[in-house]
């Protein structure tokens, strides 16, 4: 992300968003959650979750692969 965000420059559905995700205890829960790209306005944030989602589901890939390894073992 090359642009910073300031909140002068939010759309007031990002600003909600944003609490939506501080509500749900953060990026991580928020990811668990399921909360979309679209849901943002401002292009920056839309790449930004965008990464986060795409980081969130390779982690959850490799965290299966390690919990069916566990399994195994037990």
């Amino acid at each position: 992300m090359s642009d910073r965000i300031t909140p002068s420059k939010l759309t007031e559905n990002d600003v909600e968003m944003l609490k939506r995700i501080a509500w749900e205890g953060g990026a991580f829960e928020a990811l668990e959650y399921g909360i979309e790209v679209g849901v943002f306005e401002r292009p920056e944030l839309k790449r930004l979750w965008e990464a986060l989602s795409a980081d969130f589901a390779s982690f959850r890939l490799k965290e299966m692969v390690l919990e069916a390894l566990i399994e195994e073992i037990e």
